[in-house]
């Protein structure tokens, strides 16, 4: 099933639009998937809780980086 999403579309989103283009994907795989608060989040951008988690079981940082890639530094960061 082609759905029409290209690398170029996804670049075109902006990014709170990314953000909950990636929480919508987490919830079409079944799960419950919540948008964290602007500000002090952490790095925290998505949290991804399996059926009946109170804890989230996948945390997600959404970075709009084009021409640099996402380095062990920001990894670390959000560790």
């Amino acid at each position: 099933l082609k759905l029409g999403w290209s690398l170029a579309t996804l670049k075109a989103i902006e990014w709170h639009g990314f953000e909950k283009l990636v929480a919508d994907f987490h919830r079409v795989c079944g799960h419950r998937a919540e948008l964290t608060s602007f500000g002090a989040d952490g790095g925290v951008d998505v949290e991804v809780f399996e059926s009946g988690a109170e804890i989230p079981t996948l945390i997600i940082q959404c970075k709009a980086f084009d021409h640099e890639p996402v380095g062990v530094k920001l990894v670390r960061e959000l560790y």
